[in-house]
């Protein structure tokens, strides 16, 4: 064989050498573990992530700085004497409020004890905590779920399926407010994320999507009437049955505060 294809071979197997040696260096093993980690921080929930993102100028964005409670918010104590009621018995952190509501009706201020009328049939009590700014807190410790059936028949409410409770705006009179409107709600059996479940709101005739529990302000709405609802969404785009993770659309009205 002649020289120059004993020339030809050498210098294509140190070229394919040369190619193995530099895909190692792009693929080794300490980036591969650098890319799980990221993935383990991404899941942890709830998410702190920045939202940012501008409508007709109207503008959502996240908040601007994120509540550290601790591990120990909210102890929740059935009291449930009586058939027709329920009492909890709270025990909690100073500095914050607990609200309730039933079937995700008006959310009313609780104080500990105080009784909580049953009607019949499906009563699915939310009680959550929340800070002095009225932001829910998102810990899971901080939000009580459950359904107290009350007659004859079947509790038609699952409490392990994922739910998405509405919490903020309410549906009343708002002043112009330098800070904006303040965007809240509560999220149990479901983690948030962008490749998992993900909150769509409809504003007025605005659409967008939320994958971090987490409160949002909204600035730029006019004055007048605007309408909001939210729901719960799956990866694949899909609305999560359940009986509150379509909200329905909430009505409030902005006025400038020499009006109100």
């Amino acid at each position: 064989m002649p020289m120059k294809y004993f020339l030809y071979i050498a210098l294509s197997l140190a070229f394919f050498i040369a190619c193995q040696d530099f895909k190692k260096e792009e693929f080794n093993e300490e980036d591969l573990h650098q890319s799980s980690d990221t993935i383990e921080v991404e899941l942890i929930s709830p998410t702190k992530s920045q939202f940012d993102t501008t409508f007709s100028g109207i503008r959502i964005h996240s908040m601007d700085v994120f509540d550290e409670p601790s591990n120990e918010i909210v102890e929740f104590i059935e009291d449930k004497s009586e058939e027709s009621r329920i009492a909890i018995e709270l025990k909690k952190e100073r500095g914050l409020n607990v609200f309730y509501s039933v079937n995700n009706d008006e959310v009313i201020n609780y104080s500990s004890k105080s009784p909580i009328p049953l009607l019949g049939g499906n009563n699915v009590l939310l009680m959550f905590a929340t800070n002095a700014k009225g932001i829910s807190i998102k810990n899971k410790k901080a939000v009580y779920l459950k359904n107290h059936f009350l007659g004859e028949g079947n509790a038609n409410f699952d409490n392990s399926s994922p739910h998405l409770l509405y919490h903020l705006p309410k549906e009343s009179t708002i002043k112009i407010i330098e800070e904006g409107l303040l965007l809240d709600f509560i999220v149990v059996n479901a983690e948030l994320h962008k490749n998992a479940y993900s909150v769509e709101v409809f504003l007025d005739e605005i659409t967008f999507s939320l994958s971090a529990w987490q409160a949002y302000r909204i600035d730029g709405l006019a004055e007048g009437e605007h309408r909001i609802k939210i729901r719960l969404i799956d990866k694949e785009g899909n609305w999560v049955p359940g009986p509150f993770n379509d909200s329905g659309y909430r009505r409030f009205e902005i006025r400038n505060n020499s009006n109100v």
